[in-house]
């Protein structure tokens, strides 16, 4: 199973104002490999991860294609996407307690895709949400437990259970070490490692670049709503050519080097466009211009050119 995305944007329109979340953003997500997307918050990464889903909000706009398993993924028809989610393609959403209901209790919503999804009846739902919560390292006693009443690590575990219970072929996980502690970040990361084995294909998203790194096959730098440079995990933090990759990297603080760290502007203005009443075509916006940002396509990165494709498997913006 593969998925697919094919020069994606996502506007969000707020009367006479738009943000461009996303922009012309392709990526490929394979079975058996986990693609790793990473950038500061707000770069569009939650965005992209929902847009698969087709679960935006009312006010976003979006331009190009989604294919699941060659299949273009018709946001339209609500029935369609029903049918894909949690069986085809699910998604572990970040904040943690904050995607749970709090009146219901965690047993109950792990079962709950069962029921919708798989057909089965309430008993049987039930008992394969316990199984899925044990294997997920979850005591029977906090099956019957409610959502506050759980670790971070826990509500994390749950929302692993409830994200896998179907098996879907596509595992999109947000944010899923955020405030983890190292057991359970190293035990999400089996996980990945799992799934991958079985030959099910993991988008990971994230701010953790040594676990993007230690977890991921490739990765996707996105800037501003546009991925900078795509190269092997294993080469982010080693040989960066992009000059906002380098810029990332220096600002994670690592636990094996010792080593001054930079900041990164914040740079939001560049996405806000006031079309004044005027509804103008997606793409593309005055902002799309890179030569206005910090981190634009033309410059180079220790002298290096960063457009194009320098070595297999890498691509920059």
């Amino acid at each position: 199973m593969t998925l697919m995305i094919k020069d994606f944007s996502v506007v969000y329109r707020d009367g006479d104002h738009s943000i461009q979340a996303v922009e012309e953003i392709t990526l490929t997500i394979k079975g058996g490999e986990c693609l790793a997307l990473v950038g500061e918050s707000g770069s569009g990464k939650t965005t992209l991860g929902k847009a698969c889903l087709g679960m935006l909000p009312e006010n976003a706009e979006t331009e190009g294609r989604i294919f699941l398993n060659n299949l273009e993924i018709d946001f339209a028809d609500e029935t369609a996407l029903n049918q894909m989610r949690w069986q085809n393609i699910a998604m572990v959403f970040q904040n943690g307690a904050e995607s749970l209901n709090p009146a219901y209790r965690i047993i109950d919503q792990v079962a709950e895709p069962v029921m919708e999804k798989g057909g089965e009846n309430r008993k049987a739902a039930l008992k394969r949400a316990s199984r899925a919560l044990f294997d997920m390292g979850l005591p029977e006693a906090c099956h019957t437990r409610y959502p506050y009443q759980l670790s971070g690590g826990q509500v994390q575990r749950s929302l692993l259970a409830m994200a896998m219970i179907l098996d879907p072929d596509i595992l999109i996980m947000d944010e899923p070490t955020s405030a983890l502690d190292a057991l359970t970040k190293s035990f999400v990361g089996q996980i990945i490692r799992d799934y991958k084995d079985r030959g099910k294909g993991i988008f990971l998203i994230t701010h953790d670049l040594e676990f993007a790194v230690r977890h991921g096959d490739e990765m996707a730098v996105l800037y501003l709503g546009q991925v900078m440079e795509t190269l092997p995990a294993t080469e982010m933090l080693l040989n960066p050519l992009h000059p906002y990759t380098l810029a990332l990297g220096r600002s994670y603080p690592t636990m094996g080097t010792a080593r001054d760290l930079g900041g990164i502007r914040g740079d939001a203005f560049y996405r806000l466009v006031h079309q004044h009443g005027r509804r103008s075509p997606i793409s593309p916006f005055p902002h799309s211009n890179p030569r206005i940002r910090p981190y634009g396509r033309t410059r180079p990165a220790n002298g290096v050119p960063v457009s194009g494709a320098l070595y297999p498997g890498h691509r920059t913006l």
